[in-house]
């Protein structure tokens, strides 16, 4: 009698569902990982290329000096440049700097209205470093968009846990305040 066939799957249909869905999900699993790693270090870079442009853009326009630092406190209500230590992925601030101070032991935003930019810390398996034999700990353009630096910069954008990932990648800073993406060492 049909009233009493009862409809559904048996273990077996359902095992094999189990297992094409198993296989399926560990071969995603490392294009998830990739490109999890290369939107966070896109993201990164980008901002910091933004910001600086940012930064060069506004000395320009408000025909004062635009300082960029890292800073560990972005977020407190009244965040400061950090001194310590070389990387810039602990966060950075971009703000209007109009006595041109380039000293990063005094050169910090004056109140919250000067600050331009924030940007808050990432994952901590990216690092963002200053190059060079004194690399460093802020960036300041001039009116005309040039940096007070005597030579040009790097930055190395770098995933910790993987010194051959292909997404490592320089950001290259020129005398004039220019910047762009190269590849890892490629300034």
């Amino acid at each position: 009698d049909m009233k009493n066939l009862r409809r559904g799957f048996t273990l077996i249909e359902l095992l094999v569902v189990i297992a094409i869905a198993a296989i399926l999900a560990s071969l995603a699993a490392p294009s998830l990982t990739q490109f999890l790693s290369r939107s966070e270090m896109q993201s990164v870079s980008n901002d910091f290329l933004n910001a600086m442009q940012r930064a060069r853009s506004e000395a320009v326009t408000r025909n004062t000096c635009i300082t960029v630092c890292k800073s560990s406190s972005t977020d407190n209500a009244a965040p400061r440049c950090t001194p310590a230590g070389d990387d810039w992925h602990i966060g950075w601030l971009v703000f209007t700097n109009a006595a041109c101070d380039r000293n990063i032991t005094t050169a910090d935003p004056a109140n919250a209205g000067d600050i331009v930019v924030i940007r808050q810390p990432g994952n901590v398996r990216y690092t963002l470093v200053a190059g060079g034999g004194s690399p460093p700990k802020s960036i300041t353009f001039g009116p005309q968009g040039n940096i007070g630096l005597n030579a040009a910069t790097t930055f190395s954008l770098q995933d910790s846990q993987n010194s051959a990932n292909t997404l490592n990648r320089s950001i290259c800073v020129d005398i004039m305040g220019r910047t762009r993406l190269a590849p890892d060492g490629g300034c």
